[in-house]
């Protein structure tokens, strides 16, 4: 794999955000695949012959005819939405809403869902860029490689001791598992989500014994056991390793990954407000239990153009030692540009031809990026991703990388400082079964 510092085109453009949330602004044109002819669309040519629009925009309608194209067209419609169908004779109104709706412009955007094929699976992708590594040696000269390139993006990591394994969290599994689905939609996390909240509000516990703040409840809960939406990530690579090869299973490779919080554009990496701050604005509600389809676009809420994380203000002993957070995991929206731009950077980046279905994309990570070279800098893409970083330790190197971890103070005793660690310690050591 090349390691030379090789950076994309400047051609993409800073984003204004829509709300706190936003990731970048997405004009609806932006997201229109370019061969896509919507004069073909009959709300569209009903819309472009009404004598009220023709009014308002006789340049702009005349354009679009003449490129069949939607994109200037649908950046205005965007900005002055409510405008339009406040002044606009009535029927008109009617028209452009049935253009603007999230299910007419879903229509148009993602494709029709077909099944997953057997080998696409999420090791593929996760690791479709991926730095092998077999030995200590290899492993502390991958972290180097890391840090003074793409620390910018604000990396959070998480290790899995099975390269195997997708990115879905507990709740994801559960809910899945519960209908009989491969994935579990927003819908379905956010239905599950409350009735779990609703469960914990009338068992009566008091606030010694589970935070009355949503939030901090689901972290708890998660923290005994339950399933929650929550997915464990660190600020430091090395304790995410350690997590990737603490068990001496030896005939599974482990998986380290990190995701930038902020993606690339065109004048560097865009960072807006932290989740912490939004959800401190929030007033202790959790705000995607409200949100339509619209509002989870602007807010980039399973996009993958931003990484949704979460650190406690009041972490536990645990945390505090793990340096963690909360990723906050989203039911993909996987727009058809969004898996255009994942399967031609893919292509470019390994030379190999990618083309990654939806229903295979949802399989393999329920929290979106684009899989990234470790040793080159990151691009601007359009739409823009997060960057997805990921080292694979193969299961020879387990054991030697725990004890140089070890060397370093990491091990059971240091990660898991608290009675459930002792236990789950004891278990292992002593099992039943």
């Amino acid at each position: 794999m090349a390691t030379d510092d090789a950076v994309g085109e400047e051609d993409d453009e800073p984003r204004r955000p829509l709300n706190p949330w936003a990731a970048s602004q997405m004009g609806f044109g932006r997201l229109i695949p370019p061969n896509l002819d919507l004069i073909k669309n009959p709300a569209l040519q009903q819309l472009l012959g009404n004598a009220s629009m023709q009014a308002y925009f006789p340049d702009v309608l005349a354009g679009v005819r003449r490129e069949s194209l939607f994109p200037n067209v649908s950046e205005i419609l965007a900005a002055n939405r409510q405008t339009l169908l406040e002044q606009m004779q009535p029927n008109t109104g009617a028209l452009l809403q049935s253009v603007l709706t999230d299910s007419a412009i879903r229509s148009w955007q993602e494709q029709p869902r077909t099944a997953a094929r057997k080998q696409w699976t999420a090791r593929k992708f996760l690791t479709a860029n991926s730095l092998e590594v077999s030995s200590v040696q290899q492993f502390t000269r991958a972290l180097a490689k890391m840090s003074p390139r793409h620390s910018e993006h604000e990396l959070v990591w998480r290790g899995q001791g099975n390269a195997d394994w997708p990115v879905r969290s507990t709740l994801s599994r559960a809910v899945a598992l519960r209908n009989d689905t491969d994935v579990a939609t927003e819908d379905e996390l956010v239905e599950a989500e409350a009735d779990i909240l609703a469960s914990a509000q009338k068992w009566g516990l008091n606030p010694a014994e589970l935070a009355s703040a949503p939030l901090h409840a689901l972290a708890e809960l998660q923290h005994v056991g339950a399933p929650t939406r929550l997915l464990d990530v660190t600020l430091d690579p090395e304790i995410a390793a350690w997590f990737a090869v603490e068990n001496d299973e030896l005939d599974h490779d482990g998986l380290l990954i990190a995701w930038g919080q902020h993606p690339r554009v065109r004048n560097g990496v865009l960072k807006l407000q932290s989740t912490n701050e939004v959800l401190a604005l929030a007033g202790g509600h959790l705000p995607w239990l409200d949100w339509d389809d619209e509002d989870r676009r602007d807010a980039s809420w399973g996009t993958g153009e931003r990484t949704h994380v979460w650190f406690p203000t009041t972490p536990n002993k645990r945390m505090l030692v793990q340096r963690g957070g909360f990723m906050i995991e989203s039911g993909p929206m996987l727009l058809e540009p969004i898996r255009q731009t994942i399967n031609s950077e893919l292509t470019n980046s390994t030379e190999e031809h990618h083309d990654w279905r939806r229903s295979e994309l949802e399989r393999a990570t329920s929290v979106i990026g684009l899989p990234s070279p470790i040793g080159r800098k990151t691009k601007p893409t359009d739409p823009a991703l997060v960057p997805i970083f990921t080292i694979l330790i193969k299961a020879g190197a387990k054991a030697d990388i725990r004890e140089h971890l070890r060397t370093h103070g990491l091990e059971a005793r240091a990660m898991y400082p608290d009675l459930s660690g002792l236990v789950t310690d004891v278990q292992r050591n002593y099992p039943t079964s």
